[in-house]
């Protein structure tokens, strides 16, 4: 066989490729990795990636969200050993089961946005360590391409998104009352491709309640090339999601020199400064007031840079995978955690660490182990199967 450059094949679902064109373009590099994107309408589709991932010990399939079909198709499609990945999103864990019932056992890796999505990935599969590593890789904005430019206009107020009961649009309707209030001149420019019957008629019947038709411009489906341009007019963005793994629209916009004030939200506190999260409209009516724009760039260009996101998945993507994570069995209840998750033990056969727990604990622990043809590898308590060499 002829050797070549390790191949990376990521299936897209069509209309879910919103997140990926900037990891395609920038995964390619000089240490040998070939990227190709598939889009998913047919098996068929599948088995050409799979064709040309014709090497399957160094080769890879990546499945951008977690989304149907997908866990059902990689549940029934033999990989021949390439490496499968995931990377999940929101949606797919915290709005829906479909994370939860996903065939962890024959996928190897999967990369989260967030700590906070990885809590919640464990707690809708809670044996997913057992089979599968958690990788949290926060996403990254193309600081070139969002930048600041010429001058916005102070009285303009940013909103974009889906108009969902998640993305909760009357409260930016709220906000934008107690604005005008004070100072007639605040607007509000949504860029949005459309929304849920529910919020958009919800939304609708309030603006015209509250008399804001005239303060409010919709900007329409913005492209993504042409985003640049709708940040760089805008003082400050609003968000008002009452959740969001990571939030590009926020980065994007901060990155062109937006001022942000955004809704509190779980997890929000892993990306954001407290500056920019507010609990009371009131608190976001002074935060608007108060607004100074392009003071925001170095931090997303600390930490949300699109070159680090593709340094850390090249970093996953490229490390072999002769080595398994140790799994620490929970010291709580650890006989019925090993009884639950036996069946997704027996698949991946991954090495255990038992933690400190009471004498009967460890030896019930330990026995039912060596029933599943564990042994003991050292004097500290650390259990791996009978054919794997001890990692440390």
């Amino acid at each position: 066989m002829t050797l070549r450059s390790r191949r990376l094949a990521i299936m897209v679902l069509p209309g879910l490729d919103h997140f990926i064109a900037d990891i395609v373009a920038g995964l390619p590099g000089g240490d040998g990795l070939e990227v190709r994107l598939f889009y998913f309408r047919c098996e068929t589709d599948l088995q050409v990636a799979l064709i040309w991932c014709d090497q399957p010990a160094q080769d890879m399939i990546w499945f951008e969200f977690c989304w149907p079909p997908f866990p059902q198709l990689i549940a029934r499609t033999d990989f021949a050993g390439r490496r499968v990945m995931v990377r999940l999103h929101r949606i797919e864990a915290y709005g829906s089961d479909h994370a939860a019932h996903a065939p962890w056992s024959k996928i190897d890796d999967v990369i989260l946005v967030s700590h906070d999505m990885a809590t919640r990935l464990r707690a809708a599969a809670p044996y997913i360590d057992v089979t599968t590593r958690l990788h949290v890789v926060y996403n990254g904005v193309d600081l070139t391409r969002f930048q600041p430019q010429g001058e916005a206009d102070p009285w303009r107020i940013g909103w974009c998104g889906w108009l969902s009961l998640h993305k909760n649009p009357n409260l930016a309707l709220q906000i934008l009352y107690q604005l005008r209030l004070i100072d007639p001149r605040y607007r509000l420019h949504i860029s949005s491709k459309g929304g849920e019957p529910v919020a958009r008629d919800s939304f609708m019947h309030l603006l015209h309640a509250m008399n804001l038709a005239t303060a409010v411009q919709f900007d329409g489906d913005i492209a993504h090339d042409r985003m640049n341009e709708w940040y760089a007019a805008t003082q400050i963005l609003l968000s008002t999601s009452v959740y969001e793994s990571f939030g590009y629209a926020i980065a994007e916009a901060a990155a062109c020199g937006c001022d942000i004030a955004m809704l509190d939200q779980p997890g929000a506190a892993e990306f954001w400064p407290a500056d920019w999260r507010f609990h009371l409209a009131d608190h976001a009516v002074t935060t608007i007031l108060a607004s100074r724009r392009e003071r925001w760039r170095d931090l997303i260009a600390s930490r949300f840079a699109l070159s680090r996101q593709i340094q850390q998945l090249r970093r996953i993507l490229m490390k072999p995978l002769t080595t398994r994570p140790i799994i620490d069995l929970p010291a709580d209840e650890p006989c019925l955690w090993l009884a639950r998750a036996a069946e997704m033990i027996a698949q991946s056969r991954p090495p255990i660490r038992i933690p400190p727990l009471t004498e009967d604990e460890a030896l019930a622990a330990t026995t039912l182990l060596q029933s599943f043809g564990y042994r003991t590898s050292d004097s500290q308590g650390r259990i791996f199967f009978a054919d794997h060499e001890d990692p440390q």
